[in-house]
């Protein structure tokens, strides 16, 4: 028979050791992160000690951020495509480079934005439209001829947008003025379309410009339809019509900025996904109305110096890893496993009791 193994006895010292050590284990993770934690603000700490200049507005971006999710959550997205894609960080650094030092066209770029943001279908509408040029460089080319061409004469616009914004919309009337390569063609009596028509007459290089554009949507029903489309789309809309007229034809003025924002353009048109993701971060800080003034500074400034942008959302990160928003507390459900049920009926309000009539007179 064989005999029973003794059971083995835990000695009291090893379970004091064992709970000892389970205590002890919260609090090195906790070092351990505080060291990391510490370690890691150090280096944003680092990037303002290092730039003196620039620390006040380092610290104010950090501080507009915090207190609006939707705007950090904008730039965050904004920088972590241009680290995954460095043709699109070299874009964007060349872009705000050219734009470096001209306050009216950043200023015609925000109006842009602005009137972007006020409309619901716009980034839809003009990622797409930006797409149709993307995938047709003729029309692009020609496009930019026609800017090119009307950018001369900044007046060129205010004298005579109204007719152009006509033409756009009604595009058999603009077919039929722009037939002829020589000259305009125009039988009516409408006064503004005969000065426009004069004036055309008078620069023929903005005519030929108009022309070549014209010629070749007439030409091609595929690419024409669209366009015609989007043009319609914009006459109701004269404020965004106009707040791009005026962005892309001062842009034209400056023959390096005009190519800058045309390759910028064709390179989102290409890449939709990013483009749209691009407009969505322009359109929240558009929306902003009271942080429009201040946050357009950051932006540009963001914008030139790619290395400050990667520290502040670098920090913010660190800040949400570290420092997350309280949580509301949670309301405890009803106890009834069938929801909450009827309210109880309040109880019936008491009446007032009856007045005690008086005796009757006793009789004498």
């Amino acid at each position: 028979m064989e005999k029973r193994k003794p059971k083995r006895v835990v000695a009291p010292v090893a379970l004091l050791l064992l709970a000892f050590l389970v205590a002890l284990l919260p609090g090195a993770a906790a070092a351990q992160e505080k060291a990391v934690t510490e370690e890691t603000d150090q280096e944003y700490e680092k990037v303002l000690q290092e730039n003196p200049e620039q620390k006040e507005q380092l610290a104010e971006i950090e501080a507009l951020l915090s207190r609006d999710p939707e705007l950090e959550e904008g730039l965050v997205a904004y920088q972590e495509s241009l680290v995954a894609d460095p043709a699109m960080a070299k874009q964007e650094s060349l872009f705000w480079g050219a734009m470096e030092g001209d306050t009216l066209l950043e200023k015609d770029l925000a109006e842009l934005e602005a009137a972007v943001a006020g409309d619901s279908e716009a980034v839809e509408e003009l990622a797409a439209y930006d797409s149709l040029l993307g995938a047709n460089p003729e029309l692009a080319e020609r496009m930019l001829a026609v800017e090119a061409a009307t950018a001369e004469d900044m007046d060129f616009a205010e004298e005579h947008g109204e007719v152009i914004a006509h033409l756009q919309s009604n595009p058999e009337e603009a077919e039929a003025f722009f037939a002829d390569s020589t000259g305009p063609t125009y039988a009516g009596s409408d006064p503004e379309m005969i000065v426009f028509m004069n004036y055309l007459a008078a620069h023929p290089p903005v005519y030929r410009a108009h022309w070549r554009l014209w010629h070749y949507l007439r030409l091609h029903p595929p690419v024409r339809n669209p366009v015609y489309a989007h043009w319609r789309w914009l006459a109701p809309r004269p404020r965004l019509w106009w707040a791009s007229w005026r962005y892309h034809h001062r842009a034209a003025r400056r023959a390096a900025i005009h190519k800058m924002v045309w390759n910028r353009r064709l390179f989102y048109a290409r890449r939709p996904l990013l483009g749209r993701r691009v407009w969505h971060y322009r359109v929240a800080v558009a929306k902003r109305s009271g942080l429009r003034p201040v946050w357009r500074r950051h932006a540009v400034f963001l914008g030139r110096h790619p290395h400050f942008a990667r520290a502040v959302v670098h920090h913010r990160q660190w800040v949400k890893r570290h420092h997350p928003p309280a949580k509301a507390h949670a309301v405890e459900p009803h106890p009834s496993k069938h929801g909450p049920g009827k309210p109880k009926a309040l109880p019936a309000p008491k009446k007032p009791p009856k007045p005690k009539t008086p005796p009757p007179p006793k009789r004498r």
